[in-house]
């Protein structure tokens, strides 16, 4: 494995089977180097493609699409389990994505459960992720997810945002709001409906994208590359826009998307969710950002993305969340690096501490709800996004 690279030069892989060792010396060229999104400058390329979080190598939201995103929060408003505006109703803040986003995202649940100025009155901070639900099944709006995803079985073949629906928000009998007996017999009233939900974050990713044959990005400018849907962060981009056209239509109020995306996968010891494709997920929620940026501009659907236009309402206003890629040892923006002690056995889950990385710049995400917020209704937490 390669726990870190710091620069472009000569670097050594070693790999570990059955206590069989082999190691090769490869070149690494000087633009193929992953930097964290946040840390990269306008002189700076992955590949020949920009860094930063926003278009122009930014990590600033563009002014228009910051406007937009504040009238998009002006216009949440606790809900009944009708849809309808009231005092004692709900606000959802609903996490989807797999099993890294159930771990996350639940330790940010308990977090904010915790923390005074978190408006714990109509605000439900609800964790909708699953182990093994990967991106596909969340691309589903409605029956069996099979024929979209061959790889389907068992309750994967259910439908996820019925099992949010039916296991999740119908039994959340600690969400505010909640009527008295709900989520259960005798009383089959649900605590929480999807007419409630109005934010999401998603976090999420494929399985061994290595042995489905899914490319990395390579150099345009070098011969034979080909960026296309075999390649995985393009691939990824396509499902973000599916999952968020699905979410649209099952949570007809959703009004606001956060994204995040994998943790450094510099120690994984499988093939379950590797380097780089962990580091290049980071391009696939830019691109579908800056998508729905230029659609809202100019009305050109992007051919990766589809039509995610918030204003037609195929979509709900989509910003990043919380980045929490950092290569290894070498911080991030926000400060965070990654130890091989953040991790279970295989390198890939994050173990209790790890967790606690995730939560602490996780509460920027809240910071950004904040501020994508309206102050006297919400008071959001002031740290996830």
């Amino acid at each position: 494995m390669v726990t870190a690279l710091a620069g472009a030069g000569t670097t050594t892989v070693t790999g570990n089977f059955e206590g069989i060792t082999p190691s090769t010396t490869v070149r690494v060229a000087a633009n193929a180097v992953p930097i964290a999104l946040t840390n990269m400058t306008a002189s700076q390329n992955y590949l020949n493609f920009q860094g930063g979080l926003y278009e122009n190598s930014s990590d600033t939201v563009p002014s228009d699409h910051d406007a937009a995103g504040k009238a998009a929060a002006a216009a949440i408003q606790p809900l009944d389990q009708n849809g309808n505006p009231s005092a004692t109703g709900a606000v959802v803040f609903l996490g989807v994505g797999m099993s890294n986003a159930t771990q996350e995202f639940s330790a940010f649940q308990a977090a904010a459960g915790t923390n005074s100025a978190v408006n714990h009155k109509t605000l439900a901070i609800e964790d909708g992720a699953s182990g093994a639900a990967t991106a596909c099944y969340w691309t589903v709006a409605q029956g069996q997810t099979g024929a979209a995803c061959p790889a389907a079985m068992g309750v994967l073949l259910d439908n996820q945002y019925d099992r949010v629906r039916d296991t999740i928000l119908a039994a959340a009998t600690k969400s505010p709001s909640a009527p008295a007996g709900c989520g259960g017999p005798p009383n089959l009233t649900p605590c929480l409906t999807e007419k409630q939900v109005q934010v999401l974050w998603i976090k999420n990713a494929n399985p061994r994208p290595g042995i489905a044959n899914e490319r990395t990005l390579c150099d345009a400018t070098v011969s034979g590359c080909v960026n296309d849907s075999g390649t995985e962060a393009i691939l990824y981009e396509s499902q973000l826009g599916q999952i968020i056209r699905a979410a649209k239509l099952r949570y007809p109020n959703l009004k606001q998307v956060f994204l995040s995306t994998r943790i450094y996968a510099g120690y994984a010891t499988q093939g379950l969710s590797p380097e780089p494709y962990a580091y290049e997920y980071g391009y696939s929620a830019k691109w579908l950002i800056e998508a729905q940026v230029l659609q809202e501009r100019t009305g050109t659907v992007d051919p990766v993305a589809g039509n995610i236009s918030y204003t037609s309402g195929s979509a709900a206003w989509t910003a990043w969340g919380t980045y929490l890629w950092a290569n290894g040892t070498i911080a991030n923006l926000n400060g965070t690096t990654w130890l091989a002690s953040d991790f279970q056995s295989d390198g890939t889950h994050p173990d209790a501490q790890g967790a606690t990385k995730v939560v602490k710049p996780t509460d920027e995400l809240l910071h950004d709800l904040a501020v994508y917020a309206d102050f006297d209704t919400l008071i959001w937490p002031l740290s996830m996004l």
